[in-house]
């Protein structure tokens, strides 16, 4: 019998132990710039979440000591793919539960140098690069010259981004799963179509008439806005899916924002409901439940939007913004 109760403590124990394991993840970080220590603050985030916004609440933030270091655990629901912000940049990060996320960081520019080490240390150094692509072309055009730039140089950058991205998937197919492979793919596609659509927007911010850029047109044109499954897995396409038909939705409606409209406007292209849902929510808390909005049309969208949107986390989302600003104006 006590042999028995022994062995049953020692399977209750090893349990307990590896429970724990898999409960929590540890991150080890470390900042070689001292100066940028008290500035960085380290956040972690799901890639599944809509909304990705200072009043979201990571799963993880800290920042480092007046050394630079940090270690600290966290909880993840799942192992997959993590938005990792670090004020200045984000990147994405694959983590596996109970697993260890160590990161050395260099530098004080938007894209700081960051060196990855142990667990998942390949697949995090290739989405790293992924981010990069665009990042670091983006990093080399000042406000100034992006605005003044032909559509000619633009359109080079956009070729040299593209075989960059070739390069890289086809050299890390030995060492980086097809599905994550297929991740980042979705993720450049959707940075590029961003790239695109903001030198549209930078070039005829100040014009009187609409400056046609056709060759960037045949590149948004392949651009699938409709797209479920990537719509849940990558932030960054959310974000270019948003931008991608506000623009068109701008051009077609003469810049006349209305809400009813937009909503008529994404039916129309049959777009996924889900993705319609995100879509208004965004819009509506851009141009219409704002702190410089009129107080009644702010209402009159919010009342609208509580009878069309069916997703729990855009109503959750409209609902804040809508609470904010009544609290504001009492």
């Amino acid at each position: 019998m006590k042999n028995y109760l022994f062995f049953y403590f020692f399977v209750c124990l090893l349990i307990s132990c590896t429970t724990n394991k898999n409960a929590y993840n540890t991150i080890e970080y470390k900042e070689l710039d001292k100066s940028m220590a008290s500035l960085r603050s380290i956040r972690m985030y799901d890639s599944k979440i809509k909304f990705l916004s200072t009043q979201t609440v990571p799963l993880f933030m800290a920042s480092p000591a007046e050394d630079g270091e940090l270690i600290d655990t966290f909880r993840i629901p799942s192992s997959g793919m993590y938005v990792l912000d670090l004020m200045t940049a984000r990147t994405m990060v694959y983590l596996e539960k109970g697993g260890t996320l160590k990161l050395t960081v260099s530098g004080n520019s938007m894209m700081p140098s960051i060196q990855f080490e142990g667990d998942n240390m390949k697949i995090n150094e290739f989405m790293l690069e992924n981010t990069k692509l665009v990042a670091n072309q983006m990093e080399g055009i000042s406000e100034h010259n992006f605005a003044q730039s032909s559509e000619a140089t633009i359109l080079k950058i956009i070729d040299q981004i593209s075989k960059d991205a070739n390069k890289l998937y086809s050299g890390n197919k030995s060492t980086v799963d097809d599905s994550l492979i297929q991740f980042a793919k979705i993720e450049n596609e959707a940075e590029i179509a961003n790239f695109c659509l903001f030198y549209k927007y930078k070039i005829n911010k100040f014009s009187s008439t609409y400056i046609p850029t056709v060759h960037i047109d045949s590149i948004l044109q392949k651009f699938d806005g409709n797209q479920p499954e990537s719509f849940r897995k990558s932030s960054a396409y959310r974000r270019a899916i948003y931008e991608f038909h506000k623009s068109d939705y701008n051009i077609k409606s003469n810049e006349d924002t209305d809400m009813k409209g937009f909503h008529q406007y994404l039916q129309g292209k049959n777009i996924h409901p889900e993705m319609i849902d995100y879509l208004l929510s965004i819009y509506a808390t851009n141009y219409f439940i704002t702190d410089y909005s009129r107080t009644e049309k702010a209402k009159e969208v919010y009342d609208y939007l509580m009878n069309v949107l069916k997703d729990e986390e855009c109503r959750t989302y409209v609902y804040k913004a809508y609470l904010k600003k009544d609290q504001a104006n009492q």
